[in-house]
């Protein structure tokens, strides 16, 4: 999972901290049975490929009005783009079968609010007022689970955080929204919740990166720093010295992995970076704010993508490879393969780019 909405969330701040390395603290946790317990990428030379109008004679299946897309996109990929109108809150309309190659409309009896932050198993995660589990055809009606905020997926369940004033609980959740157990962090919430990383979740507070085991709740001391976000195995945070020379590291639970220097990706004036890591964990996206420009930092390498964050809602395909775009202004839908310098745009009816808000990849 990324600290990524990925709509494609609007960049979340993280601080850089100038400060030495103090003494971690660890919490003290508490566990809770309930249940049983169970070569570097190119630069990107846009390349748009025109593809049939999604305007044509669409079929019906279903619950589900089927339209044909020659899109040149990975035809072996079991992922889906979700197109969400807004409303109040946000609302699946359709999505995108890449593997398929075509677009399906879904009938408004069988619409659910809610963004789509994740997916458990065969299950997609709405989060609303409430957090709910669905599946991918939205073919039945949805699981409510308890909860505050989805955190991720482990072994197939999800893992959802509960927020009190004097510790965090992590339920998990079965697909069919049993509860198998629950362990808690005691303390103050965390400033920045990253997400699941092995068994672990990763948090900030105070300053200090901190691992929570899921399965015997220990809390390990990670890094002094701030979280930018995490993926696959990769816990990707920021660093100062005491002399002020701030870097992004790459890490994985048991060791670094690269640093990067900040650099021009903190505005003049502010202490923030701004990152979106890919679900994989193998890149992320940043802002250049000297050059303003958005790139991709894949295993140390940079990549400038077109066009900005600004004016665009993007969404990371789980695999790391595709960053889908939206642009609200020009009704454009793009899916980037930035390590093939390679932009495929995807077709939309005039009425769907009309619609759209925000798209989710899962």
């Amino acid at each position: 999972m990324s600290v990524v909405d990925k709509p494609a969330p609007r960049w979340r701040p993280v601080a850089v901290v100038v400060g030495v390395v103090a003494t971690l603290v660890a919490a003290v946790a508490v566990v809770f049975t309930m249940g049983n317990g169970s070569s570097p990428p190119a630069a990107v030379a846009p390349s748009t490929t025109r593809v049939s109008s999604s305007e044509a004679s669409p079929s019906v299946t279903g619950s589900h009005a089927v339209t044909p897309l020659d899109i040149d996109l990975d035809r072996t990929a079991s992922y889906r783009v979700y197109l969400q109108r807004g409303g109040g809150q946000p609302v699946v309309f359709a999505y995108i079968d890449p593997q398929r190659g075509e677009i399906r409309h879904l009938d408004e009896a069988r619409v659910f609010s809610g963004r789509i932050v994740g997916r458990v198993a065969d299950r997609l995660v709405l989060a609303t007022s409430r957090i709910r589990l669905i599946d991918r055809d939205f073919a039945t009606d949805p699981v409510l689970i308890d909860g505050d905020e989805f955190v991720g997926t482990w072994r197939d369940h999800a893992i959802v955080a509960e927020y009190f004033p004097e510790r965090t609980t992590f339920h998990e959740y079965r697909v069919d929204g049993s509860e198998a157990r629950s362990v808690a962090l005691v303390g103050r919430r965390p400033d920045v919740m990253g997400g699941v990383v092995g068994d672990s979740v990763i948090v900030e507070r105070a300053g200090r990166l901190l691992s929570f085991g899921l399965v015997d709740a220990a809390v390990r001391p990670l890094a002094v720093g701030h979280l930018l976000g995490v993926g696959g195995d990769r816990v990707y945070y920021t660093t100062c010295t005491p002399e002020g020379a701030c870097t992004i590291n790459e890490a994985t639970l048991e060791r670094p992995v690269r640093t990067t220097p900040v650099g021009d990706y903190v505005s003049t004036g502010f202490e923030r970076a701004f990152a979106d890591v890919a679900p994989n964990g193998l890149a992320m996206y940043l802002y250049d704010y000297r050059r303003r420009e958005d790139v991709v930092l894949a295993l140390g390498t940079r990549v400038a993508l077109p066009s900005s964050i600004d004016t665009r809602s993007r969404a990371w395909a789980p695999t790391g490879d595709w960053i889908f775009s939206f642009e609200q202004a020009t009704g454009k839908l793009e899916a980037v393969d930035f390590a093939r310098g390679h932009i495929v745009t995807i077709p939309l009816s005039s009425a769907d780019a009309a619609a759209l808000e925000a798209i989710a990849v899962w």
